[in-house]
């Protein structure tokens, strides 16, 4: 099974959907929170289940789970969890900023 790791970019992105859920609903936000760590630690066990994502970074790739997207990258024996953001956000210009 490949190691999965949060760069801090994801980390910051958990923290910041953590802190806007729990304004309105602390329970839900530690659910949330939780089922995209699931998520994300699942591919460990398939990491090219996601789609290619390269009009946004080169070797990128997308899950989507509800409501968010989890990008990542799969270098050697390690999936890089790059990003957590909301699919209504506008990707293009998340990437692009990171650039």
């Amino acid at each position: 099974m490949t190691q999965v790791r949060f760069k801090r970019s994801a980390r910051a992105d958990l923290q910041a959907i953590k802190e806007h859920v729990h304004a309105d609903n602390p329970r839900a936000a530690m659910r949330l929170i939780e089922n995209l760590r699931i998520k994300a630690l699942h591919l460990g066990e398939m990491p090219n289940v996601g789609r290619t994502r390269p009009e946004l970074g080169v070797g990128l790739r997308s899950l989507a789970y509800g409501s968010y997207v989890l990008f990542y990258t799969v270098e050697a024996d390690i999936v890089w969890i790059q990003r957590i953001i909301h699919g209504a956000r506008d990707l293009g210009a998340v990437f692009d900023d990171e650039a």
